[in-house]
């Protein structure tokens, strides 16, 4: 290994500096070489299985680089990061920085012998490693793993770039392929809860501030019904998929003899109550206005007769209306009675974690509440005959027929036959999901009866008339019982009026802020850098305060998270810049931003914090 490349190892990766050192001769008996090409070039030579192979071009790497980074001159510019999937000996990464100069870059290396020939042969720093944000080597799965977990927090994944050498891609197949399916999936998975959130992080806490009330005068589902009636009883998740069709009569059956606990989830009660058949609850989570259409019928029929579960963030116009019997649960998105009603590690046993769909929100209530077995009906997680929903749903803004752009977008996956149906992105979001929770239920057995429905890992596909006979033959599930709600009214009351002093503390903060930008602004153009400093240390603990005071972090911060994620990375890209006057404008310009974000959330709220306020004050005085 190069001096060079030993001392910069030594001092900003340490422990790739102890394997290569500790590994040293095993790696040199890898079956790895440099050879010279015919330009005079070294280039790696790999000998497996198959043959021999060359990383590099044998006859010009340096021509062959810039060939290679010449696909990607259109589109660079989109771009501020690259991931660098193998290297070799880095020709490609040398030809790329000689004509983009304003990206930073990752090197992940998948091949450590072929690392080990890089650091015989060239500087580290003849590369730009000012811009290097990472540099890793797989020397065990463990790296993968915990890289593709943390990179989708630390960039915006929008503008990443993954360049993997083509060289790596032939003779590297299987690796290759593992890891790009590793990191779409979380591209995909970052960009689908940044659109979530960007679409519903107000409205997550809106409903809930509107939606306290209603939890502190109704029963938590988790542990304010009588002698828990779920444990050890089976319970039926019903879902709105075309195979809830098939299981009409059987849903009957098991209703009638009251075999299992009923749970509609979503629209199915639209399809169960057209059939005559009473769930023993609908459950519901989703955060819309709109959200009311799905529980049309029931609302408009003013039908008391079935109690509804609702997730404490759900849309408040759905609970305001809703006619029958209400219960709770607490959802992960909702900060406010999280504040309210925290009480250490037993409170938060009760937190529901939200999930892309209410069915596997209720799978998680289910397994808190020891059901057993859990059956799944029209689960389908895939269109079934050209249909999104079982007969007698249909919605204006979704038709119950698919239409053309459905299955242009429509990918294939496996049904609980072993046939091929058609899904889309969002249905198996929503399967990875449910199969995450599955494989965290020890001792539950879930029973997927949905005919045509794709197949969830981890649950046994059974006929729903089989599962009668099998499991619910002779049970006998009792009525609920309602229990009184047993919140603290005292300590919800004590939180109250540490929540008003917060409230003016966090304005008191805000002035502090905006006080200490117009500083930084007026100084920008002749500000000396003790003074800058001694701003920036005044500007971060304000800002840290900020993030502290409890009216913020109940209120504020959960409606401006992408906000504050978009700005967090902006000052982080400036905070070692050295040019004052470029790094001023950033902050003060994104800190505006923000603040100007805050106070319009701030303006939206106040009328219903108000008015939540008076209502507690009411009920703690009953």
């Amino acid at each position: 290994m190069l001096i060079d490349n030993i001392n910069f190892l030594r001092k900003n990766y340490r422990p790739l500096r102890e394997y290569f050192k500790d590994h040293e001769e095993e790696l040199e008996n890898e079956p790895v070489s440099v050879v010279e090409s015919k330009s005079g070039h070294p280039t790696l030579k790999i000998e497996n299985a198959d043959g021999e192979f060359f990383i590099h071009s044998k006859y010009d790497p340096v021509r062959e680089a810039e060939s290679l980074v010449r696909k990607y001159a259109d589109k660079m510019n989109q771009y501020q990061h690259v991931i660098f999937y193998g290297i070799g000996l880095g020709y490609h990464l040398h030809a790329l920085f000689e004509q983009h100069k304003h990206l930073t870059f990752t090197i992940y290396e998948p091949i450590p012998a072929a690392f080990n020939y890089f650091l015989k042969k060239r500087r580290l720093e003849d590369f730009p490693v000012g811009r290097l944000k990472h540099l890793l080597v797989e020397t065990s799965t463990a790296v993968r793993s915990e890289f593709l977990r943390g990179f989708a927090n630390q960039f915006n994944v929008e503008k990443v770039l993954l360049v993997i050498l083509p060289s790596y891609e032939r003779i590297f197949k299987e690796e290759c392929k593992v890891f790009v399916k590793e990191f779409k999936e979380k591209v995909n998975g970052k960009r689908s809860s940044f659109h979530t959130n960007l679409s519903f992080e107000k409205r997550w806490t809106l409903n809930s501030l509107m939606n306290f009330p209603e939890v502190l005068k109704t029963p938590n589902i988790l542990n304010q019904i009588e002698s828990n009636p779920f444990k050890d009883k089976p319970a039926i998740i019903v879902s709105a998929g075309p195979s809830l069709n098939d299981e009409i009569e059987n849903l009957r059956f098991i209703k009638e003899n009251k075999l299992a606990y009923i749970l509609a989830v979503g629209s199915a009660n639209k399809a169960l109550i057209n059939n005559h058949i009473v769930p023993d609850a609908v459950c519901s989570y989703d955060p819309q206005g709109h959200n009311t259409l799905v529980y049309k019928e029931i609302i408009e029929s003013n039908n008391k007769e079935v109690p509804l579960i609702f997730g404490s963030s759900v849309g408040y116009e759905t609970v305001k209306q809703f006619p029958g019997d209400k219960f709770h649960f607490i959802t992960s998105q909702d900060t406010i009675a999280r504040y309210y009603l925290k009480g250490g590690k037993s409170f938060n046993s009760l937190v529901v974690n939200d999930a892309p769909s209410i069915a596997v929100m209720t799978l998680q209530l289910l397994f808190k509440l020891g059901a057993n077995p859990i059956i799944l009906v029209g689960q389908n997680l895939g269109f079934k005959e050209d249909k999104f929903y079982a007969s007698g749903i249909e919605y204006k803004r979704r038709k119950n027929q698919l239409s053309e752009k459905d299955l242009q977008s429509a990918i294939m996956t496996i049904d609980n036959d072993g046939e091929k149906i058609y899904t889309n992105q969002s249905f198996l979001r929503m399967k990875e999901d449910m199969e995450r929770y599955i494989s965290l239920a020890n001792g539950t057995k879930i029973i997927n009866t949905t005919i045509g429905g794709a197949r969830i890992k981890g649950t046994d596909y059974q006929r729903l008339k089989d599962v009668i006979n099998a499991y619910l033959h002779g049970q006998k599930i009792s009525d609920w019982s309602l229990k009184e709600n047993k919140y603290n009214l005292s300590e919800i009351k004590n939180r109250q009026q540490t929540m008003d002093a917060s409230l003016i503390q966090y304005q008191q903060l805000r002035e502090q802020l905006i006080k200490t930008l117009k500083k930084i602004e007026l100084y920008r153009l002749n500000i000396e850098k003790d003074q800058a400093e001694q701003l920036y240390v005044n500007l971060d603990k304000t800002f840290k305060n900020i993030k502290n005071n409890d009216f913020f972090s109940t209120f504020i911060q959960p409606m401006v998270r992408v906000y504050m994620e978009i700005n967090s990375k902006k000052i982080q890209s400036v905070r070692f810049n050295k040019n004052l006057k470029q790094k001023n404008n950033t902050v003060v310009k994104s800190f505006s931003k923000f603040l100007s974000e805050c106070d319009n959330c701030f303006m939206s709220i106040m009328k219903y914090y108000i008015q939540m306020r008076e209502q507690i004050r009411q009920i703690c005085e009953c």
